[in-house]
């Protein structure tokens, strides 16, 4: 079955990240940080080398490939590797 992902919410509300398979439904509080990578891949690596917690797997959306960490520090941030044109 596909897996299917929703971000919603407003400004300084959380993220509901939702799975059709509702085993996989987590709540991240909004990321405080954006970050445009050139490989989405070799951020996650590098990153989990360093203590970071990949909070979800990169997933593909129609214009980019994301995810979300939270670094060592506890803050959140928003990882985003946009698919050429």
């Amino acid at each position: 079955m596909k897996k299917s992902i929703f971000f919603g919410g407003k400004e300084n509300s959380k993220f509901l990240l939702h799975s059709r398979l509702r085993r996989n439904v987590l709540k991240l509080t909004r990321a405080e940080t954006k970050f445009v990578v050139d490989s989405i891949q070799e951020a996650k690596n590098f990153l989990e080398e360093r203590g970071a917690v990949c909070l979800t797997e990169p997933r593909q959306t129609p214009g980019s490939w994301i995810m979300f960490v939270k670094h060592p520090d506890g803050s959140i941030a928003e990882y985003v590797q946009p698919l050429p044109h």
